[in-house]
Formats: structure tokens, sequence, C-alpha cells
């Protein structure tokens, strides 16, 4: 997984992203951080390209997950639906 941030206000640890925080800056957390523009930009692509792909299906691969509570869960790739609103409090590792 690719956390896409920019900015001096990263309020997000190293403990909450599995994989690399990719940044323009130095602002990101140690050590997770990744300073690259290139990298970046390549992130910012393939999310682009996950939600041009989510956005063309009409049948999710998920309903409801956890009744909307999807704190500490690992999800897996596919698209999601929801028909109320999603929490995600509490994490585990």
């Amino acid at each position: 997984m690719q956390a896409i941030l920019c900015g001096a206000a990263l309020l997000v640890s190293c403990a909450e992203v599995a994989g690399n925080i990719f940044t323009v800056d130095a602002a990101g957390p140690l050590p997770c951080r990744v300073t690259s523009a290139t990298m970046l930009t390549t992130a910012i692509g393939n999310m682009q390209t996950a939600y041009t792909d989510a956005a063309g299906r009409s049948n999710p691969n998920f309903m409801n997950l956890g009744a909307g509570n999807i704190g500490g869960r690992t999800l897996r790739q596919g698209l999601y639906k929801f028909t109320s609103s999603v929490v995600m409090s509490g994490y585990s590792k």
C-alpha cells in the first residue's frame, strides 16, 4: 500500500501505513517517508487508475463490510460499497 501525502501537516505515523509515504518535501514521518517527486507522481497515477477502474464498475465485490465499521481490518483489493456511514476507529497490527 502507498500513501500519497503532501505538506508539512502530515498527521500520520509509519505504524498507520503498510508501505511507504511518498512526499515532495521532508515533512513525512521517518523511516517510512520517501522524498521523491517521481515516485509521488507514479503513486498519484496509480491512484487515478484505481479510481477510474472503480468508477466504471457496477457490481461491488464487497457490500456493507462490517456493517460500516472497518477499523482494524485489512481490506483486500476490490470495490467496496456502503449504504451507511463508514467508521475507521481503533486499529490493530
